[in-house]
């Protein structure tokens, strides 16, 4: 599922510019901007060399990242599915109807919550989210478990894991 929605959970802002692009001139919808990478990439074969197949299983390495269409997207969905909702409350949906709707709502919520904490996640916004590549005058980590750690090994090391399962546990009491 990486090829499918991999690309969704990040935007590598840094390599916009490669394409003579910026934020605030992106197209509206992503398949323009899908489209108008693989024609500038098809046009300009000399800045862009092939991925390392061994390092793109995924065949995403040639995109720069879909997050703001995926927001953009799951805001709409759950527009629709907050309209479902009120339509079936108004109209007298049965109960089993409103109950989904309303389950819908909450679902497409936690996907779009998701994506949006992606988005303010400065890792899932560009080429180094998994340690520096490439010329690092700065010394910043180069460390490829880096991300890793920030998602996970950070909460674990200071005791989150240890806190959630006591609190999962008081909450089974109930």
């Amino acid at each position: 599922m990486q090829h499918d929605n991999g690309p969704d959970h990040y935007m590598d802002l840094e390599e916009l510019k490669d394409y003579g692009l910026t934020p605030e001139a992106l197209p509206l919808l992503r398949y323009d901007f899908v489209s108008s990478l693989a024609v500038f990439r098809a046009t300009h074969p000399e800045k862009f060399p092939a991925p390392d197949p061994s390092r793109d299983r995924a065949h995403t390495r040639s995109l720069v990242g879909s997050l703001p269409w995926t927001i953009a997207e799951c805001s709409a969905r759950l527009k629709l599915a907050f309209s479902y909702l009120l339509a079936y409350e108004a109209a007298g949906g049965t109960q089993g109807e409103v109950e989904n709707a309303r389950a819908n709502v909450i679902y497409l919520m936690g996907v779009m919550g998701h994506f949006v904490e992606d988005g303010s996640q400065p890792l899932h916004t560009t080429v180094h989210f998994n340690g520096w590549v490439g010329d690092n005058p700065h010394h910043y980590t180069s460390d490829h478990t880096f991300h890793a750690w920030i998602d996970g090994g950070y909460f674990r090391a200071t005791g989150g894991l240890k806190l959630r399962r006591t609190q999962d546990s008081s909450a089974n009491k109930r």
